[in-house]
């Protein structure tokens, strides 16, 4: 058992070196409420759980993407709105309680291939998440317009990475390993959603497409962002019990997650999210030379 122990403990720690995609209070929208969580909340928690906030703790940073406009409704917003100005203001705090804390933004992508990130916000940006979250229904589930999609996002120089990429699209014939070369090309990271992958975990079909999914992208040269999509308490409670969970040598859907990326022939060595230096320094390069750089 302490073998069993030592070895999903190490690699969780090898992986996750810190926690990227979180959302906080800030991502709610007046019709589209998701997240009872502030910043001070999640730090608090996960140093009360031994987690971060001394020396020894295996997390490094915590980094916040939250949503810019309403993900059921995207739209660019006013350069002088309140929102660009409270998720500017955000972005000022580089540690809370001893942490260190990054603050990015989760953008949604548009029915023209653009996102709802503003030029102002796009000059202050910290690792730009851009996701499919609400498009006409005639594009949602369209081979061609999904692709259409990836690849404008992969051509956007203000995007970092392409967030839960197959999310509502696991039945539909995307070509995932073209989509994966231009994420490579372009030096697009590919997020690897730890709270889908909980979510669909359940069901044998589920955990096919997640093999055969990662399978592909291990096969590419993309890099991987690994994001936990951590929305709520009662995720973040998840996430606290699935990793003392490994500690303790007992697998859960944590430990699966990192096998199969493992399986895949993903290492944490190429997941740009897997410690605070590797993170750091991969956000300081330009993105289209990212990969010359990051090497798989």
């Amino acid at each position: 058992m302490k073998s069993n122990a030592t070895s999903l403990g190490a690699q969780t720690r090898a992986y996750l070196g810190g926690l990227a995609h979180l959302h906080t209070r800030l991502s709610n929208h007046p019709n589209h409420h998701e997240s009872d969580l502030t910043v001070k909340m999640l730090v608090r928690r996960l140093t009360a759980a031994g987690l971060c906030g001394r020396p020894d703790a295996p997390l490094e940073y915590l980094m916040y993407n939250e949503h810019l406009s309403d993900p059921g409704r995207p739209r660019p917003l006013r350069r002088l709105s309140l929102r660009v100005q409270r998720l500017l203001h955000q972005r000022r705090r580089t540690a809370v309680d001893g942490v260190p804390v990054l603050f990015g933004l989760e953008v949604s992508m548009l029915a023209d291939g653009q996102t709802d990130l503003t030029p102002q916000l796009a000059r202050h940006r910290t690792a730009v998440i851009a996701s499919r979250h609400h498009l006409p229904s005639e594009l949602e589930h369209d081979p061609a317009a999904i692709a259409h999609s990836f690849l404008a996002a992969c051509q956007d120089p203000n995007v970092d990475v392409l967030g839960h990429p197959m999310r509502y699209i696991e039945d539909v014939d995307v070509k995932w390993p073209e989509i994966f070369a231009w994420a490579h090309t372009t030096g697009t990271a590919v997020e690897v959603n730890a709270n889908l992958f909980w979510q669909e975990l359940e069901t044998s079909a589920g955990r096919a497409f997640w093999q055969r999914w990662l399978g592909q992208l291990g096969q590419s040269r993309a890099l991987v962002f690994l994001g936990l999509d951590i929305h709520n308490l009662a995720q973040a409670e998840q996430l606290v019990r699935l990793w003392q969970s490994a500690d303790k040598g007992e697998p859960n859907e944590l430990s699966t997650l990192l096998q199969m990326l493992q399986e895949a022939n993903i290492g944490p060595e190429r997941v740009v999210t897997s410690t605070y230096e590797r993170l750091q320094r991969w956000l300081s390069i330009d993105k289209a030379e990212r990969p010359q750089v990051f090497l798989p």
